[in-house]
């Protein structure tokens, strides 16, 4: 007990971690253990010289911008802001809302399948209306993905199922 309380000393005033800790046991002829040794190595603590300093974010620096948006994602966005689609909630627990405005104004339809993660079709619909629901109240808690498919064009949803 002591021994922790002064390493956690050392550590906290000299600004070092803790690398590694390992545990040593001495036993005695007839087995029983009769020592105990704790080994701590610490790493070095930190020095900030000028090239540290440097690399270290003020308060006004700016953080690193998100990964830029793939062409795949793009095009998705894009065509789903063209056929006006919408899938919610997400996360959903018993029926997920499906709204194309270009229904509406087209008088077309679409076919929507909801897929497993192992590809496997869980189910399938035909949308005729500009809004539908699709009951997900029987499938099981995961991830699924919805598929659209609307003047020969696939949109693609990843979709969680909770309970």
């Amino acid at each position: 007990m002591l021994n922790r309380l002064f390493i956690t000393i050392i550590v906290i005033f000299l600004g070092a971690e803790v690398r590694s800790q390992t545990v040593q046991y001495t036993y005695d002829a007839g087995g029983y253990r009769t020592q105990r040794k704790l080994k701590v190595t610490l790493s070095p603590p930190l020095i900030l010289n000028d090239t540290i300093k440097d690399s270290i974010l003020t308060p006004t620096d700016t953080l690193p911008q998100e990964p830029e948006i793939t062409a795949v994602q793009e095009q998705q966005m894009r065509l789903a802001m063209e056929y006006g689609v919408s899938v919610y909630p997400n996360p959903v627990q018993s029926a997920l809302n499906i709204t194309i405005a270009s229904l509406a104004a087209d008088g077309k339809n679409a076919e929507l399948r909801l897929y497993d993660v192992s590809g496997r079709s869980v189910k399938e619909q035909i949308q005729e209306a500009e809004r539908s629901e699709m009951d997900v109240s029987s499938l099981n808690t995961g991830i699924y993905f919805l598929r659209v498919f609307v003047d020969g064009k696939i949109l693609q949803y990843r979709i969680l199922k909770t309970e």
